[in-house]
């Protein structure tokens, strides 16, 4: 007859079913932002004298504070980074084409864009 017999002496590795603490959970992983919307047919003309105007429309699901951005705004145009619009009225010296302009909305992990468009400023 054999009899075997075991005994926990010596410590080291696994917890304490009866009474050890607890292991701490891992935090949780961080939100992810959905990235804002923005959409808008901005007008592609305005006359000298006229008043052009533009406002998109953008959103976030999220419902993160929103700042807006404007790069190669024409000279004669004034931008609103709270609301997006572009608006403006140009002289008789500005007739030609503004290329590149583009429009975009942060909600202060990621943006989204419009695609590039151009006025025209068209001779009276």
């Amino acid at each position: 007859m054999f009899i075997v017999a075991a005994c926990g002496g010596g410590g080291g590795g696994g917890g304490d079913a009866a009474g050890g603490p607890d292991p701490v959970p891992p935090p949780p992983p961080p939100a992810v932002s959905t990235p804002p919307t923005i959409s808008g047919d901005p007008p592609d003309s305005v006359f000298p004298g006229e008043q052009y105007f533009f406002q998109p429309v953008a959103q976030d699901a999220d419902n993160d504070p929103l700042t807006f951005a404007g790069s190669n705004v024409p000279p004669w145009a004034s931008f609103d980074t709270v609301s997006g619009t572009l608006q403006g009225s140009p002289g008789n010296s500005d007739v030609g084409s503004f290329d590149g302009i583009l429009i975009s909305v942060n909600d202060g992990t990621t943006s989204s864009s419009l695609p590039a468009f151009s006025i025209r400023v068209e001779q009276e």
